[in-house]
């Protein structure tokens, strides 16, 4: 049986952390402020935030992570998990939004190898991630942010313009609503 997984499922990651990290705003008492932060900056930042040693990636020192740097890593992580002994299924890269997907026959969480790997990758794959995904939200390309928002304000559930999709799963799921129940509204 093959697993698939979108690279680094950045999306887990990121609702794990929001449920861990931060109250809702209905908690604080007031909202953040807006970022103002371009995509590329938010992806870093992002993802510093969950692999705390992303501060010596050197594709961060200019500030972003471009389409060309994403691919490098996402081609060094692929001969990383051939090298570890990993059958690929698949690694393929979504033309629409340019994130690559791995099909392998085993959990590469539970194989240090492929997490080794992974430790490696995951800071630029959770940044590029972050970035296509606020890049698509701003262009309103983004049908899942649209959901989840939906779902916030039926639950009346204060949210913000800048929030990504995991901390807006993050407050659906510490106010007790399982996210996947949002495609039913």
């Amino acid at each position: 049986m093959q697993n698939a997984r979108r690279l680094g499922l950045v999306g887990v990651m990121i609702v794990s952390a929001a449920c861990t990290t931060s109250a809702p705003a209905s908690q604080t008492g007031s909202r953040p402020p807006p970022s103002s932060l371009r995509p590329g900056e938010r992806g870093i930042e992002s993802s510093k935030e969950f692999f705390p040693e992303a501060s010596d990636v050197p594709e961060f020192d200019d500030g972003d992570v471009s389409f060309e740097e994403y691919d490098a890593a996402a081609l060094r992580y692929r001969e990383c998990l051939l090298d570890a002994g990993m059958r690929l299924g698949g690694f393929d890269l979504d033309p629409e939004t340019q994130i690559y997907t791995v099909l392998v026959d085993r959990d590469m969480d539970a194989d240090p190898q492929a997490s080794q790997c992974y430790a490696a990758f995951g800071p630029i794959d959770a940044a590029w991630q972050i970035r296509v995904e606020a890049e698509r939200i701003a262009l309103g390309l983004d049908n899942t942010t649209s959901k989840l928002r939906n779902c916030l304000d039926v639950w009346n559930i204060p949210w913000d313009e800048d929030m990504h999709n995991g901390v807006l799963s993050g407050l659906l799921i510490e106010s007790g609503v399982d996210p996947l129940d949002c495609e039913k509204i």
